[in-house]
């Protein structure tokens, strides 16, 4: 190698780099790329929050049926009804261990930490323990819905402790 190749090619190591012309390309790529990504990211936070308030929905969309047939049903069946709803709400909503074996007051105090009021082991809310088994005449039309308006303010107060198990109780 003579000193004329070896200068030239000194002089082209320590020349500044200019970039080439699908560098801009490259970088549009890369954009590109964190874009999508960061829609992908924000895609999958609203499907968790939208997952997340499901039960919401849910409890709703069953809580208008009983409204709906309240005057065609019997109050003993939509009470019964109305007492499944508030379990299915309890073990939604309630993660502990003890909430499945729930029963009588110990159930509707626990209804009433969720609701943030004493109106189901004070209130209406004791329909729940034994109307659901006695006869229609023994029931009054405007207590249940009273029953009912209460159901959908727990649907409207409480929040989850834990997030919702991937298993769904509905």
């Amino acid at each position: 190698m003579n000193d004329a190749d070896r200068e030239a090619l000194l002089a082209a190591l320590s020349a500044p780099m200019t970039p080439a012309a699908n560098d801009f390309s490259l970088l549009a790529k890369g954009s590109l790329a964190l874009v999508i990504l960061l829609l992908l990211a924000l895609g999958w936070l609203f499907w968790r929050w939208h997952q997340r308030r499901a039960w919401r929905r849910e409890a709703r969309r069953e809580l208008r049926h009983l409204r709906e047939s309240l005057p065609e049903r019997p109050l003993g069946d939509i009470l019964v009804d109305t007492s499944r709803l508030a379990r299915r709400l309890l073990l939604t909503l309630d993660a502990r261990a003890d909430a499945p074996g729930l029963t009588g007051n110990a159930f509707l105090e626990r209804l009433d930490e969720l609701a943030g009021a004493d109106h189901f082991s004070r209130g209406y809310g004791r329909l729940l323990l034994d109307a659901p088994w006695q006869r229609d005449e023994n029931v009054n039309a405007q207590d249940v819905r009273s029953l009912l308006d209460l159901m959908g303010e727990l649907i409207r107060n409480a929040r989850l402790e834990q997030p919702v198990p991937p298993r769904r109780l509905w």
